[in-house]
Parts: C-alpha cells; structure tokens; sequence
C-alpha cells in the first residue's frame, strides 16, 4: 500500500459571522483546485478517502457489533440477577418456615420435659405413698396377728370365796368393764313364771 497523505483545507462557511474575518479569501484559480483536484492526485485522493471511510464504517460496525453484544450480556446478568434474587427471597422464606418450625418444636420439646417432671414428681409421690400404705398394712397386720395370738387365750379371774357375814344391807352387783370379762356365752333372761 502507498503512502498517501491527506491534505485537509479548510473552507469559511458563509453563514458564519466570523468567516470573513479569518483571513483572506481564496482566488478562484484555488477554490477551482480544492474543490475539483486534476490528475491522478485527486483519484488517489478519492481512492484513499474511501478507504478510509470503508475502514471507519468497519470500525463503527465492530463497535455496534461490541455494544449490542455488551448489552446482551447486560440483559442476561439481568436475568440472572433476577433469578439469583428469587432464589435468595425463597431461601430467606424458607429459612424463616425453618425457623418458626423450630421455635415451635421447642416449645413443644419444653412443654414435654415439662409435664415429664410433673409426671415424674407424681410417680415420686404416689411411691412414696404406697410405701407409707405398705408399711401401714405390715403394721395392721402384725397387730392382727397379735389380736388373733392373744384372742386364743382366756383369761379366769379367781376370785376368794369370803365368809358370809350378816347381811348388811341388799347385795351390790360388782361392776366390770367389758372388755374385761371373760367371754362368755349370751346370756338370755327368761321370763319369771307365776308372776
């Protein structure tokens, strides 16, 4: 490839206020040859311009190509952004499902040793009770067996048989306790005939 070297000139726009003060204008032999180059100059001019504008639209194109492909892969972080969030909403959710669940079987499991104390203090109570009953039932028993012992024996007052002396007045019956007598068959009165 050559060397090509591009001349740029600058033209004043006529629209502009300060065009006319820049300088001074062109003849009209220069506008002519700026504005249509002679010879093969002016194709090789022509010739590198458009190179240079097919590697400028190129450039731009590679660039549009690069932008389009930036924000395609934008959107799709996006997405993945999104769903990334989803996913971390419903394991917060779950976590917290997780959570009351487990704040809820420990007031279970703690209701339960509860009420296992209460039983277990119960047990102790009623143990200790029945055992008190055993030993009252030992002693009730030993005090059967000793009323039963002692039920077998008869007990005889002897009593001395005294002189009889004049009588003083009517005889006095002698008074003892019931349970100090000897048994006895019952006793029944009979009714006095000729009365």
């Amino acid at each position: 490839m050559e060397d090509v070297t591009l001349h740029i000139v600058e033209r004043p726009y006529s629209g502009f206020p300060d065009a006319s003060s820049e300088g001074p204008e062109p003849t009209q032999g220069e506008a002519r040859a700026t504005e249509e180059p002679s010879g093969t100059g002016s194709d090789e001019l022509i010739k590198s311009d458009q190179v240079n504008g097919v590697l400028v639209l190129s450039l731009l194109d590679k660039i549009i190509g690069a932008v389009d492909q930036i924000q395609l892969t934008q959107a799709q972080l996006e997405e993945r952004q999104a769903e990334m969030e989803g996913a971390v909403q419903s394991i917060q959710g779950e976590l917290s499902k997780l959570g009351k669940a487990h704040a809820t079987t420990s007031n279970t499991v703690s209701k339960l040793l509860e009420k296992v104390r209460k039983v277990s203090v119960n047990v102790k109570t009623v143990r200790g009770s029945l055992e008190r009953q055993a030993g009252q039932i030992k002693k009730l028993e030993v005090n059967e067996a000793e009323l039963l012992r002692r039920r077998n024996f008869k007990v005889m007052i002897y009593q001395p048989k005294k002189k009889p002396n004049a009588p003083s007045g009517p005889a006095t019956p002698k008074i003892v306790p019931l349970d100090l007598l000897p048994e006895t068959e019952p006793f029944h009165l009979k009714p006095e005939s000729g009365v």
